[in-house]
């Protein structure tokens, strides 16, 4: 049925919760879930932004004039980090005065930033030391993201001459 109606893995899982609550919470029934197949959820790539967006975000910020981050990006006035929820608010400000298309918010600042290194060629084992990731499986994402490496690739064929 899935397959057939083309349905969302999101849009089955929410439909199986609805029907859950409704026997559960309306009816005050046990829903016997065993029979239910939860499909599992794709895993979607990391949105980023592209290096010259990335400029015009952080350019139209009202901090870049103070963009000399000593260990934060987003640091407060006396130094030190912003919650999480302030510098997603000033991001957010930045990118709607950029008029960059918004992507998403820190998580994609943080992706942008990673998927640009790599491209610059920084290896995958210093950015996963950055990142403080344990597994180099984790880090490893980004150069799905990344696609500038595969069309360097040369085929070996190429140096032949046939």
């Amino acid at each position: 049925m899935l397959l057939e109606q083309a349905y969302s893995f999101q849009t089955v899982n929410q439909s199986v919760n609805a029907i859950k609550l409704y026997y559960q919470g309306y009816l005050k029934r046990e829903f016997e879930l065993q029979d239910v197949i939860r499909p599992k959820t794709g895993r979607q790539l990391p949105k980023v932004w592209n290096k010259e967006e990335m400029r015009k975000i952080l350019k139209t910020s009202d901090y870049y004039k103070e963009f000399k981050p000593k260990e934060y990006l987003f640091e407060g006035q006396f130094g030190g980090k912003y919650s999480a929820t302030s510098a997603g608010n000033v991001l957010s400000k930045a990118i709607e005065k950029s008029g960059v298309p918004k992507r998403g918010g820190l998580h994609s600042l943080r992706h942008s930033f990673v998927t640009h290194l790599l491209e610059s060629g920084t290896d995958l084992r210093y950015i996963q030391e950055l990142l403080g990731h344990n597994s180099s499986k984790t880090t490893e994402i980004y150069t799905h993201v990344s696609n500038k490496y595969l069309q360097q690739i040369k085929s070996p064929l190429d140096d032949i001459n046939i």
